[in-house]
């Protein structure tokens, strides 16, 4: 299912590659850009692949981002980038105390490689004051022991990402989507030559698929619609 747009196109004007929300894999930053409330204080303890992409992400929203690692390396790759970066044990619970962990909006334990330090981060920045703590799962297991921690949101970014290309791999007509809801999702999805030079009321979309459609891509051009005709 699909919502927003405004117009009422069809397929036989031109090339048509995509329909339904190509402007959908831009959604994140614009919601990012335009609906934050400013800058935020994020701290990211674990500076591998995942946490450091997270942080890169971040500094370019603008969020004011603490960079916390044990690998001198890594600390030092973001040590220009980020507002802080800090070399530092995040089992240590004064270490986090002193680099004022309880000043931070979020805390992101990005670390999942090791249980140990993942759970340690975790308690430790709740003792420190953490108001929010998310946290990385590296597998199921993981997953349970975070939850029983009280962890506020569970990342499972290889599980979750994993699902999304399998949608895609399944149907080679989607170019990407979003999940809003239960069963409710915004979908870039390629017409094919089955459906090409037909209007979209002719495809009857919504009474054989449930689907609406919100918008068609022309030359890079995005022509929104507001009814399925």
């Amino acid at each position: 299912r699909w919502r927003d747009g405004g117009g009422a196109p069809d397929l036989t004007a031109g090339p048509v590659r995509t329909a339904m929300l190509q402007y959908a894999r831009t959604l994140p930053s614009w919601i990012a850009r335009t609906m934050a409330h400013g800058s935020r204080n994020i701290a990211i303890i674990g500076l591998g692949a995942f946490g450091a992409s997270l942080a890169r992400q971040l500094d370019r929203f603008d969020d004011h981002v603490l960079g916390i690692d044990l690998d001198e390396a890594r600390v030092s790759q973001l040590s220009d980038t980020l507002h802080r970066s800090l070399i530092c044990d995040a089992r240590d619970e004064l270490a986090l105390t002193e680099a004022g962990l309880g000043d931070y909006d979020v805390v992101v334990v990005a670390t999942s490689s090791n249980l140990e330090s993942s759970v340690l981060a975790c308690m430790n920045a709740r003792q420190v004051g953490a108001r929010t703590i998310w946290a990385k799962a590296g597998s199921a297991t993981h997953a349970r022991i975070l939850e029983k921690l009280g962890i506020d949101r569970l990342l499972e970014p290889e599980r979750e990402y994993g699902e999304h290309i399998a949608h895609m791999l399944h149907n080679e007509a989607i170019g990407d989507y979003i999940n809003l809801a239960a069963s409710l999702y915004v979908a870039t999805v390629r017409i094919g030559k089955r459906r090409a030079g037909k209007r979209l009321e002719e495809l009857k979309l919504l009474e054989r698929h449930q689907l609406h459609c919100r918008g068609l891509v022309r030359d890079d051009t995005f022509i929104a619609c507001e009814a399925d005709t």
